[in-house]
């Protein structure tokens, strides 16, 4: 037979085997929830440093002005234009070329698109061997002009124009690389051979660039 309840001060009071057991019981509660929130941390932090060497998505805007802290520079969006994909690539160097912002032009039937890039190289190589390290999606640019130097706020960069047809139709893929220490950055223009106005818009957005760190 159980024993009964030994009553205190009127009220009926649990053997000390009993509350002996509720002790343990609270207390492996307790542990049980220590040992969750650890893990929920550590697995918080495993996450974060996976995801914190790939590049970040950030929301797509379609703001009057392109702005990266990261990357320290600003321009002018073409007006018109939707952006279509940006990135924030992580701390540290990247060896193969990575999209920055893309933007294409969805008013009109023709296709146009401008995309910024990046890639690190050593400072001792030059612009125009930097060009070299592009890697045509097809194989089928063909260079047309020979490079041409220019300025962008200040800082020397070089662009060089290239040739494709896409559905018989001849397009210009006109390229700009600008270095900023061992970053490499190319706006990469692409638009119908004819379409005078993409041109000018491509060369509007490379024209306003801004360098926030100089």
């Amino acid at each position: 037979m159980s024993r009964p309840a030994a009553k205190r001060d009127g009220k009926a009071t649990k053997p000390p085997a009993e509350q002996e057991k509720l002790s343990r019981r609270q207390w492996y509660g307790v542990l049980l929830l220590c040992l969750a929130a650890v893990c929920s941390l550590c697995l918080m932090v495993y996450v974060s440093g996976v995801f914190s060497s790939t590049p970040r998505a950030p929301l797509l805007r379609d703001d009057p002005v392109f702005e990266s802290k990261n990357e320290g520079m600003r321009f002018v969006a073409p007006e018109g234009w939707s952006m279509r994909a940006r990135a924030e690539l992580p701390p540290g160097t990247t060896a193969q070329e990575r999209l920055l912002v893309e933007y294409k032009r969805l008013t009109s039937d023709k296709p146009a698109s401008l995309e910024v890039s990046r890639i690190d190289l050593p400072e001792s190589k030059s612009l125009n061997e930097a060009m070299k390290t592009r890697q045509p999606s097809d194989g089928e640019l063909v260079r047309k002009s020979p490079p041409e130097e220019l300025t962008l706020d200040q800082v020397p960069a070089l662009r060089v124009t290239f040739t494709e047809r896409v559905d018989k139709q001849q397009m210009i893929s006109e390229v700009v690389a600008v270095r900023r220490g061992e970053r490499v950055y190319f706006f990469s223009g692409f638009f119908p051979a004819e379409d005078a106005r993409a041109r000018e818009q491509v060369r509007g957005v490379i024209g306003s660039i801004v360098w926030l760190d100089r």
